[in-house]
């Protein structure tokens, strides 16, 4: 009688189980229709702004202006710019500067070698350098996201030519010329130069240079705030505008080799899927430690760092080249 009561027991165990399972995942599902529901209607009411619609149309003339006006900047955007007080080390003719964004004292000590060597390339070529340190008040974005006000600061001082660099990312070849890719802004009449990763655009590193299309396109990216806490934050922002928008995708040059000033470090495949193409080698301009642990991130900084100090390669790299023979 108890083995027939324990059987009966536990097949009632058995289909609450698999109906509890169905269950959950219809719930799931129906949880994943509705955040694509509410994001469409997000989308829907981004692009009737009246000021994502103007600066739309205007991207596509070819002025970059409409009904006469200057790009400006969104309210938000604006406020936001004239609430961060970045830290400007003058080294030139305050055409170019080399910006970046690192906020938070625990986070600067650990790419604190990215930063001295973005520092002493913009010194080496006789660069402005602009670092922000600190978020605005009330700020409710992710730090990431500051380096759109950031560049906007910039271009309201009167900056020609901007390299952002994210803070994460060390210059590794100082002898690396910044005027092909200014040029290359100027002869194609485009904005803003960026390379892509395995999530299509990369925004960590990109040249931008002076113009009312530069402005629109930051605002644009700043304005969608269909899901401002993706975890691609603002890349993800720039993503979508250029799916969604032939204007925006027509202004953005896409540099097809990364290694070229975005490389990424052997080690970040322990977390990525990272495109062979994108891996850095003795001699690229650019190592980013993207998308990688707080101390697994320092350890790889700390070990490229020493290895480019002595004038030697990371003994990670050493081992993949010969493996690959």
């Amino acid at each position: 009688m108890k083995l027939l009561v324990l059987i009966a027991v536990s097949i009632c165990l058995l289909l609450f189980a698999a109906y509890g399972i169905r269950y959950l995942r219809r719930i799931a599902r129906l949880a994943r229709a509705t955040h694509e529901t509410v994001y469409n209607l997000r989308m829907l009411g981004f692009y009737e702004k009246p000021i994502v619609r103007e600066h739309l149309a205007a991207l596509g003339e070819p002025t970059s202006t409409q009904n006469g006006r200057p790009a400006r900047a969104s309210y938000g955007l604006s406020s936001t710019v004239d609430r961060i007080a970045p830290k400007l080390t003058k080294r030139g003719d305050g055409r170019t500067v080399i910006c970046t964004v690192a906020v938070g004292d625990q986070y600067r000590r650990g790419v604190e070698p990215c930063l001295t060597s973005q520092r002493d390339f913009a010194a080496n070529q006789g660069l402005d350098f602009c670092i922000l340190e600190d978020p605005p008040a009330h700020s409710k974005r992710a730090p990431s996201w500051l380096k759109i006000p950031l560049v906007i600061w910039l271009l309201s001082k009167g900056y020609q030519r901007i390299l952002f660099v994210d803070a994460d990312a060390m210059v590794t070849n100082p002898r690396i010329s910044i005027e092909p890719f200014f040029a290359r802004l100027e002869a194609e009449q485009r904005p803003i130069l960026v390379t892509e990763d395995e999530e299509a655009i990369n925004f960590g590193v990109f040249w931008t240079v002076n113009s009312d299309a530069a402005v629109r396109l930051l605002d644009l990216i700043w304005l969608n705030d269909s899901d401002v806490h993706h975890p691609l934050l603002e890349q993800q922002s720039l993503k979508l505008l250029m799916a969604g928008s032939s204007a925006v995708h027509s202004i953005v040059a896409i540099e097809p080799n990364p290694k070229l000033f975005n490389s990424f470090p052997a080690e970040r495949q322990r977390v990525h899927i990272a495109r062979t193409d994108q891996i850095w080698s003795p001699g690229d301009f650019i190592c980013h430690f993207a998308g990688m642990g707080g101390d697994y991130r320092s350890r790889c900084i700390n070990e490229y760092a020493e290895a480019l100090k002595r004038q030697s390669v990371p003994s990670s790299v050493v081992n993949r080249l010969q493996e690959q023979g």
